[in-house]
């Protein structure tokens, strides 16, 4: 049992001095280490945003993303300002649902409640919107996650 216990010790000792020997030396450099990644908001086409929208809750969306083999129930709150924009957003969902990454369900009997709302950009302006979603638990009301992007009407 001693020599279990000195063995032991032994390879604590020896590991925290040779992790020593990784960190380089010197003076830490200054400002970012690593650069964030964020740049200018993209603005997308019309189809592009849907695929965009569906791809970021398919993905960086919790709720859904870490999901598992059980699709989450989700109800929808779908709201827009024309039929353009509620057209988009009733695609995003279509997509989601035939997708199996959600199970569609009303709000009485859902884990989470999507909200996606588009509005215009300019009120005078009719060719570019804004549109944001969110995720929201259906118990709780507590705001799971968000995003927003920039689109214009039409296609490229």
């Amino acid at each position: 049992m001693k020599q279990n216990k000195f063995f032991i010790i032994l390879f604590f000792v020896l590991f925290s001095f040779s992790c020593m020997y990784w960190i380089p030396g010197g003076v830490a450099p200054d400002g970012p280490i690593v650069d964030s990644g964020v740049s200018e908001q993209k603005i997308f086409t019309s189809s592009g945003a849907v695929n965009y929208m569906t791809v970021l809750l398919a993905m960086k969306c919790p709720p859904i993303a870490c999901a598992g083999a059980i699709p989450p129930r989700v109800a929808s709150a779908i709201s827009g300002v024309n039929s353009f924009s509620s057209e988009l957003q009733r695609k995003m969902w279509v997509q989601l649902s035939n997708s199996g990454l959600i199970s569609p369900s009303a709000i009485a009997d859902s884990n989470y409640i999507l909200y996606s709302k588009m509005v215009k950009e300019c009120p005078e302006n009719d060719l570019s919107y804004i549109w944001r979603i969110r995720i929201v638990d259906s118990k709780s009301h507590r705001e799971l996650w968000r995003e927003q992007i920039k689109l214009v009407k039409g296609e490229k």
